[in-house]
Formats: structure tokens, sequence, C-alpha cells
């Protein structure tokens, strides 16, 4: 798997801060970047820990992540929402909060 480097390699901190530009891409998927590179090269690989109040511990994997994403975006598709529309969640601080 490789990214692009967001900070080139500089002689001092004061050249390295006056040198940094934050990479403004036409298009960028934070899912595809934080889970779907992971779920396409290590679908098994553990990407979140999830301990319940009541002591159950459940394990999220980068591909099973990736496929409720997916999940959560074509029920929303079908209740209308479109490419560019805005939509907010208001979910408790729970692994599904992150679909």
């Amino acid at each position: 798997m490789s990214f692009a480097r967001t900070i080139a390699p500089a002689e001092s901190w004061e050249a390295l801060r006056a040198g940094f530009r934050w990479p403004r891409p036409a298009r960028f998927n934070l899912a595809e970047a934080c889970v779907g590179r992971w779920a396409e090269t290590e679908p098994e690989r553990e990407a979140l820990i999830f301990l319940r109040p009541d002591g159950e511990r459940r394990v999220w994997r980068h591909g099973e992540l990736w496929r409720a994403s997916g999940r959560l975006a074509n029920a929303l598709a079908d209740q209308g929402l479109a490419a560019g529309d805005r939509c907010a969640l208001l979910l408790p601080q729970t692994p599904e909060a992150l679909l």
C-alpha cells in the first residue's frame, strides 16, 4: 500500500513550516483513504476494537467496516440522497457512527 507523502523533508523546522501546504485534491474520499484501501489489501486486518458498556468486545475488520459503509450509503441513496447532497446522522458514540 502506498500513500502520497504529505510532508517533504526540510533542513529546519522553520523551513518545514514555511514550505508546508495542505494537499487539496480536486476529489478526495476520506472513507476510501481510511478504510477502503485497507479493505482492498488487508480485509481481515483489525480496524477497530469496541468495548461496549456491558463489557462485550467487538472487533471490526477493515473488510466488514467497508461493506457496512457501503450498505449505509445504499440506504441513504434509497432515501433520495445523491452525490453532492449534505446529510447529518445523529448517533451515539459507537462504531456504527463511523460508517
